[in-house]
């Protein structure tokens, strides 16, 4: 059994929506980044995040979601969009998922096979006449990120002993 604290993580740059969308004056998102560590077993959590909180635009990595989970099983009636990238089922863990507000306009954008890195959303979401290039991507410990056209910059523990920082 776990518990989830629902209260979004002090760190988080709270932003909330002034005008819709389609409006040029000052609009700002709300987003939230964590790693769900199986949303299986959180289905009701991650719905009353998504119904209390109001936010924008949620990412989700470690998700551990199958073809067995549907998507209509997790957002119901909410009003937001999904994007999903399930590890194959080869095995256990892994997946990246994304939630937007249904009044946004975000799509999703195909890798080219040459760059193409498993369990990775690539999604432009446009506002008037510009874009935001999102990239959500999870890699489990045994990718080769040099492999992947990534570098490690920091050489220091960044979290306990652990290195996270990839570039």
């Amino acid at each position: 059994n776990s518990t989830w604290n629902l209260e979004p993580p002090s760190l988080i740059n709270h932003l909330k929506p002034k005008h819709e969308c389609n409006n040029k004056q000052n609009f700002s998102l709300k987003a939230i980044l964590f790693n769900a560590r199986s949303i299986c077993n959180k289905i009701p959590e991650i719905q009353v995040l998504l119904s209390s909180y109001e936010y924008d635009l949620v990412f989700i990595t470690e998700t551990w979601a199958t073809e067995n989970l549907l998507d209509s099983s997790i957002i119901q009636l909410l009003d937001y969009n999904i994007f999903r990238m399930d590890r194959d089922r080869s095995t256990k863990g892994g997946g990246v998922l994304v939630f937007s507000k249904r009044y946004l306009i975000l799509s999703q954008i195909n890798i080219p096979d040459l760059l193409y890195v498993e369990e990775t959303i690539v999604s432009d979401l446009r506002l008037d006449t510009s874009k935001v290039r999102f990239v959500l991507t999870y890699r489990s410990l045994f990718t080769n990120v040099v492999e992947m056209g990534f570098y490690q910059d920091v050489e220091n523990p960044t979290l306990d002993k652990n290195i996270l920082d990839l570039i």
